[in-house]
């Protein structure tokens, strides 16, 4: 980390630079660009409820390795395999890995305000200003990153039982550990290996005592089946959530940006004596607040609708279950009537 040392900055000589709000065109632009981002939306949250690598390997038949039993299985046994794979300078055997040469690359661009931690400032830029007199220091900065060059990617198949188990892109694969392994200064590799487990579990369609693939969900784990099971719901649970965060930010951005050319005309009525400011700060959170209310409800609506499209039969069961419950009911109150 480098210290922003300000004596070292040269004087800025770019004077002012005049930052312009949204025009009336890309305010336009905008509306469409947040109608585009409501209707995807609810695709992304289908998304985030059709998470199934759990419920797949759930689903599996659990076989002795052994058994060479063909169909969607799983099975835990020991992995046998001739060669495995020379993995983090050779020094590690391990059943697949992905190795990454980085350089460190230094680059520069301009930032305003206040100055990321990684980055050095080499000098003032210019004053960034808005059209209310709001102005930002800008600098020219440089910061290292790491960039891949080029990178190498293997699978090892291994026997377990009597399967042969291939290895491949196609996989979950689970306890996959990281190295890094330092070259140069400014060079290093770094490899994501599955490392060579006493006990593979494996869940993956099985035909002639091959397992390379899986019309579900294809898995290699170096844990037993009930820690595989809770990686697998762990796994499913954070990308859906992941996914359900970014729809609902999805439909905020939406609608407020729909809303844009109230604060387009907000803002041409800035300068108006008196009120003007205050109708600009009114109009921001009425947008602001609006798009997070409209967010809310249609985000709640969207996945409830989603929940009932995806479990529409347990939704049929429990209105049958209802209709029945009501007839019984108006029988039973009819019955004493008679009497």
């Amino acid at each position: 980390m480098t210290d922003l040392n300000l004596s070292n900055m040269s004087t800025s000589t770019g004077g002012v630079r005049i930052k312009k709000s949204q025009s009336l065109a890309g305010t336009i632009i905008g509306v469409f660009v947040g109608v585009g981002l409501i209707l995807a939306s609810p695709v992304v949250l289908w998304l985030a409820e059709s998470q199934h690598t759990a419920k797949d390997f759930a689903g599996a038949t659990p076989v002795e390795a052994t058994d060479g039993t063909d169909g969607y299985v799983t099975f835990t046994g020991t992995p046998e395999v001739s060669a495995p794979l020379a993995c983090v300078e050779n020094e590690q055997s391990c059943l697949y890995y992905r190795e990454e040469n980085q350089e460190l690359i230094t680059k520069q661009e301009e930032q305003c305000g206040d100055v990321s931690d990684d980055a050095r400032i080499i000098e003032s830029t210019v004053l960034e200003c808005d059209e209310d007199g709001n102005c930002k220091q800008c600098y020219l900065v440089e910061r290292d990153v790491w960039e891949t060059q080029n990178s190498t990617e293997e699978f090892a198949t291994v026997t377990v039982g009597a399967y042969e188990v291939t290895f491949s892109s196609l996989a979950v694969m689970l306890g996959l550990e990281e190295k890094i392994v330092d070259q140069t200064e400014t060079t290093r590799d770094v490899w994501t290996i599955f490392p060579l487990p006493d006990q593979l579990t494996v869940a993956g369609d099985a035909s002639g005592g091959k397992i390379s693939s899986a019309q579900k969900t294809f898995v290699l784990s170096p844990y037993d089946q009930a820690q595989t099971l809770l990686e697998l719901q762990a796994r499913d649970s954070t990308r859906a959530w992941g996914l359900r965060i970014a729809a609902f930010f999805m439909l905020f951005i939406g609608f407020g940006s729909i809303l844009g050319p109230l604060r387009y005309f907000s803002h041409l009525m800035r300068k108006l004596p008196l009120v003007g400011p205050f109708i600009k700060e009114a109009t921001g959170l009425i947008v602001g607040g609006v798009s997070l209310l409209l967010a809310i409800i249609t985000f709640l609506v969207l996945w409830l609708l989603v929940l009932v499209i995806k479990n529409i039969v347990i939704l049929l069961i429990v209105v049958a279950l209802l209709g029945i419950a009501f007839a019984i009911y108006m029988k039973m109150k009819k019955e004493p009537n008679k009497a």
